[in-house]
């Protein structure tokens, strides 16, 4: 049932293409570095090319960053984080893979890695993958970019 659904998620994905491109770039995004113990906290999304990305997605109108993102991983792990111990490092204005929009990196350490919960239809899989097991072959570029901005933060 998953495959059909992913299958699915992937038509619509390029299908909705024009639209996603103009809303993506029209809109306020976020993406959260969540780490634990050499672990990242990854999301597979419905919608989406089947590779890794760092939860995040759109602010609401007029909402604070900090506050967004920590909304964001909420809807998509689950997890409750304080939007105050969400640390940021920076705008990106991220151009690849066909799309061109901007966001706000944030990032948190937690000292053990929470069990996530999906919590919308949106995300198909979510796991703690070791950063170093992150490649172009199953992470979007995107977050990639982002990983590779918090290493040199760290």
């Amino acid at each position: 049932m998953q495959r059909l659904w992913l299958f699915t998620g992937r038509t619509a994905f390029w299908l909705s293409y024009p639209l996603l491109y103009w809303y993506l770039r029209l809109s306020r995004r976020t993406r959260v570095v969540m780490v634990s113990q050499g672990k990242v906290l990854v999301v597979k999304g419905w919608l989406s090319n089947d590779k890794w990305m760092l939860p995040g997605g759109g602010l609401h109108r007029g909402e604070d960053g900090r506050l967004g993102a920590a909304r964001e991983v909420f809807e998509e792990t689950g997890i409750r984080v304080p939007a105050t111990a969400l640390q940021s490092f920076g705008m990106v204005d991220y151009h690849g893979e066909g799309f061109r929009f901007q966001f706000e990196q944030f990032w948190i350490a937690l000292d053990a890695p929470t069990e996530p919960k999906i919590q919308q239809r949106e995300i198909v899989e979510i796991a703690w993958v070791p950063i170093e097991e992150l490649t172009s072959g199953n992470t979007r570029q995107d977050a990639l970019e982002v990983l590779a901005a918090w290493k040199r933060l760290v």
